[in-house]
């Protein structure tokens, strides 16, 4: 919606949305069990990003670091290949987070996934692009009954979901928010 004004002001002419859909029976199905065993993270507390859209600063693992200290449990999954997974997992050695790097995951496995996190995140930039985002896996861990620590995001302000806080694109704003 947030684009759909954007185009309305800019240019004068309306826009359809077309919202993103949430297979809820599949997520109902979902075991954390099932997850915490195949990825090995039995009595962690699981700070999970499904799909590894973020920021390119990488902020929020500075702010998963952070917390370490006092959630000496703690641990970071990230799902998904590619350059973005390579750097994740360098800068989670360079601050000696612990981490698991899934790599690509089968489709009917990530429901498991969304289970068994304990806060899910959706970490980009407080920009225009990311204002308008309107991502699947926010609406995947809000049908997973999940709390999500986002930047401020302004189609996500408009929603309001009750589970997702809204922080600073910076370490201590997601510090903040995880604390929370």
């Amino acid at each position: 919606n947030v684009l759909k004004d954007h185009v309305k002001a800019s240019y004068g002419c309306d826009a359809l949305t077309i919202p993103n859909g949430l297979h809820l029976k599949r997520i109902a199905n979902a075991d954390a069990n099932r997850g915490r065993e195949r990825w090995g993270l039995q009595g962690k507390t699981v700070v999970s990003l499904i799909g590894l859209t973020c920021s390119d600063r990488l902020y929020f693992l500075d702010a998963l670091a952070v917390l370490r200290k006092s959630f000496p449990n703690l641990i970071f999954v990230g799902v998904g290949a590619g350059s973005m997974a390579d750097r994740i997992s360098k800068r989670c050695q360079e601050l000696e987070l612990p981490c698991v790097m899934t790599g690509w995951v089968d489709p009917m496995q990530v429901p498991d996934l969304y289970a068994c996190t304990d806060v899910g995140l959706y970490p980009g930039d407080d920009n225009s692009y990311y204002d308008g985002a309107c991502p699947l896996k926010v609406l995947e861990y809000t049908g997973a009954g999940k709390p999500i620590v986002a930047n401020q995001v302004a189609e996500l302000k408009r929603l309001d979901f009750p589970n997702i806080l809204l922080r600073p694109a910076t370490a201590e704003g997601f510090a903040d928010g995880l604390r929370k």
